[in-house]
């Protein structure tokens, strides 16, 4: 008997599209939860909020941060001793919208395992 897993599939409606420079940003919702998505320095991350929200980089409870591929390859800045990456302000839209597709799957994945907002507002 064969079985065929299904994964959620995200409904992405975008509010305020991908773009921006240092930082990419982007806003909308995914299955009708807010989410703000950021990319700058060395990470990209994807934040979502409870139904009726709205999501912002301070929303903690549901979140994705990873580091940016493309700093692997780049030469940090110095302010004093501490390197900053830049190459994470600059992605192009095409990767941003990949990585908010698998964040939202992941987001999904976990409502089905059983994840909940403490508070919802609707």
């Amino acid at each position: 008997m064969h079985t065929t897993e299904t994964r959620p599939t995200p409904d992405i409606k975008y509010t305020e599209e991908i773009g921006g420079h240092c930082p990419v940003q982007a806003e909308g919702t995914i299955n009708d939860y807010p989410f703000y998505f950021r990319s700058r320095h060395q990470h990209w991350a994807l934040y979502i909020g409870p139904k009726g929200s709205t999501a912002n980089m301070h929303d903690r409870e549901w979140s994705l941060r990873e580091e940016y591929p493309g700093c692997a390859d780049e030469t940090p800045t110095y302010y004093g001793e501490h390197p900053v990456y830049f190459s994470a302000g600059t992605a192009d839209r095409k990767e941003c919208a990949d990585f908010i597709y698998r964040a939202a799957t992941k987001f999904l994945e976990d409502l089905e395992n059983g994840f909940k907002f403490t508070t919802e507002t609707n």
